[in-house]
């Protein structure tokens, strides 16, 4: 969304820049006519009149001072909308904290039930007879807590994803209605632009400068298009940031082909469950290995938890797809073609540690996007950088 705002700010900026030298332009060259070029130019406007009507000019900068206003109001929704997200963003971490704990009571649990085994045991070994006591009210007060805690962690993480998936929502709705206002705000401009060209050739038509105005009309033209396609490469690379990574039809039937020798591989897909964008690339990939008759399911959710860390001192996340095999040979060139084929594809893919089983196995995991352009965008941005 920051990428967004910037763009919107100097496309605003622009558009206020060039204005200003529209008008001035205008003002240059609407002088009255002289008198050996009165007939024609009389004669060029009734023409020009009668196939093109007028545009107020003042009504086209009117609609333009309205559309940034409106696309101020939309930028400020956005960041209101990031705001929010925050403090959710944060209560995962309590969430997941809860879960921890209600974790560690059960692992008292366990232990105090296996040291009453073991007491019972060598009682019997030794042909001791006692009965059985009274049950502890502390291991099931523990129990209870233990549960307790679990339950509300994995609850509140839900809750989390479910809200952050419609701030996500919200956020790429007012991106869309962003983009909108911003190609009418072009279109505007585009239209003051021929305006003030035509009324420009009006005038050197009346005062026989055709000639030299029309050269500098020419060159200002060209900046102008020089901006605007400054202005759209900017767009372009902004969409390329931020679009979710996804397999066409083709793709994913091209891929399956490609994956076709190795039919049959057990292959476990998995992706972060608060990540809405893995789960829709999961699923991609998972349809092109179904192609492949490769013996995979849907994609699995599933939580990480990364032990605490002093500030600054954690790794950082994981980004792409994680893939990793048994030591079966089957499976390793199978994550291997996997692996290959997604870099083919522009998505960034690669190897982790192997799974210590003989037997055959490939896991999938789908981390969250890297940053930067993905597939069919990032094989382009390559191609022309080379």
């Amino acid at each position: 969304m920051a990428n967004i705002k910037l763009y919107s700010d100097s496309l605003r900026t622009f558009y206020r820049r060039i204005l200003p030298s529209l008008l001035r332009l205008r003002s240059i060259f609407h002088r009255p006519p002289t008198r050996t070029s009165q007939a024609i130019a009389i004669l060029a406007h009734l023409l020009q009149t009668a196939s093109n009507p007028p545009t107020d000019v003042s009504a086209l900068e009117s609609s333009t001072s309205v559309l940034e206003r409106a696309i101020s109001a939309l930028e400020s929704e956005v960041k209101a909308l990031e705001i929010r997200s925050v403090p959710w963003e944060y209560s995962v971490w309590v969430f997941t904290f809860l879960v921890v704990i209600g974790v560690a009571l059960e692992f008292w649990v366990i232990r105090h039930d296996w040291r009453d085994e073991m007491e019972e045991w060598a009682l019997g070994h030794f042909g001791i007879i006692r009965l059985p006591g009274r049950p502890s009210l502390l291991k099931l007060r523990i129990e209870i807590a233990s549960l307790v805690l679990i339950t509300l962690g994995v609850a509140g993480e839900f809750a989390v994803g479910i809200e952050i998936t419609s701030i996500n929502g919200l956020l790429r709705g007012k991106s869309a209605e962003l983009r909108s206002k911003n190609a009418d705000l072009r279109s505007k401009s585009d239209q003051l632009l021929a305006l003030v060209t035509q009324q420009a050739g009006d005038a050197i038509l009346k005062a026989g400068l055709a000639d030299e105005r029309a050269a500098k009309l020419e060159k200002e033209a060209a900046k102008l298009r020089k901006k605007a396609e400054d202005e759209t490469t900017a767009r372009i690379q902004v969409e390329a940031r931020v679009a979710w990574r996804r397999l066409t039809k083709d793709q994913i039937s091209k891929l399956g082909e490609q994956l076709s020798p190795f039919v049959g591989e057990p292959t476990s897909l998995l992706f972060n469950v608060s990540d809405a964008e893995a789960d829709s690339f999961g699923r991609d990939v998972g349809a092109a290995l179904h192609a492949a008759s490769w013996g995979v399911g849907d994609p699995w959710p599933v939580e990480e938890m990364r032990g605490g860390t002093a500030f600054g001192k954690a790794p950082p996340a994981d980004t792409g797809v994680r893939i990793r095999s048994t030591k079966n040979k089957i499976s390793h060139d199978a994550a291997d073609a996997l692996i290959k084929r997604l870099i083919e594809l522009g998505f960034d893919a690669f190897r982790s540690e192997e799974i210590p089983y003989t037997q055959r196995m490939v896991e999938v995991m789908i981390e969250r996007r890297p940053e930067g352009a993905q597939g069919q965008l990032k094989l382009k941005a390559l191609k022309e950088h080379k």
